[in-house]
């Protein structure tokens, strides 16, 4: 408006990502040192090595990227990161098992979102320490759909520093959505105005400040929280609810 000062509308140009790029139908297996061991507090042995491949995919700076029908055996990390730059992102189909790391910080991250506009549905995991996972200062919006994961060492959330605008949606996993305070390099509140939506499994659901997180119509045990702080909006616990995919309604009402 005039009173505003007056706008422009410009063309506009992003030739700095990559765009149009697709990966499909690969297996991969990692060769890693056998020999290369550690333990877990119980005294189980564990193959440690990480002189090996981290992911099949990862990438930063691009759009319009899709990866279907991938898997991963022995990666330290398994199909994939995407990155800081990263959007307009489908994942899906794809599968990580057997993670070959230390089980500590930075590693068994099999998918990972830094992105943004990114869908990652119908993935499986097992053995990873965060399996489906936000990183920080994300802006949103992002779905994990219809994913499964196994045999956790962590739980599959937002991880740090106040990421907001997550969507987990009929998956089956340990989720946290937390103030992790100090934990990791110091994570603080790692999630704002998430929404869990007909997910099962164990779930920590808290109330970040001046936000809200959501959980709606999960099935499972609610877990305990990392640091005693308010609970987020909870309903129908126990029970799911209709319609049975947030994400799949609000694509079929966008699409009418």
């Amino acid at each position: 408006e005039t009173r505003g000062g007056g706008g422009s509308v410009v063309p506009y140009a992003d030739p700095q990502r990559l765009v149009n790029i697709g990966v499909e139908h690969l297996a991969a297996r990692s060769e890693y040192d056998a020999a290369v061991t550690a333990k877990l507090a119980d005294g189980t042995v564990y193959a440690a090595d990480e002189k090996h491949a981290s992911r099949l995919v990862s990438m930063v700076n691009a759009k319009h990227v899709w990866i279907r029908n991938c898997s991963t055996q022995f990666f330290v990390n398994g199909v994939t990161g995407v990155g800081s730059g990263a959007k307009w992102v489908t994942v899906q189909d794809c599968r990580a098992v057997d993670p070959v790391s230390l089980i500590t910080g930075g590693r068994r991250y099999p998918f990972s979102i830094a992105g943004q506009l990114v869908l990652m549905q119908r993935c499986e995991s097992d053995g990873a320490r965060h399996a489906f996972s936000f990183s920080s200062r994300l802006a949103g919006p992002n779905v994990f759909l219809r994913c499964r994961s196994s045999r956790d060492y962590g739980s599959s959330e937002p991880h740090h520093r106040w990421s907001v605008g997550g969507l987990f949606d009929g998956v089956d996993a340990r989720i946290a959505i937390q103030d992790r305070q100090w934990m990791g390099t110091g994570h603080g509140w790692s999630g704002a105005n998430y929404v869990v939506w007909n997910c099962t499994g164990a779930l920590v659901c808290q109330e970040p400040p001046t936000a809200q997180n959501l959980a709606i119509g999960f099935v499972g045990e609610r877990a305990k929280a990392a640091f005693d702080r308010p609970d987020g909006l909870w309903e129908s616990h126990g029970r799911q609810v209709t319609p049975e995919s947030l994400y799949e309604a609000q694509l079929a009402d966008r699409l009418r």
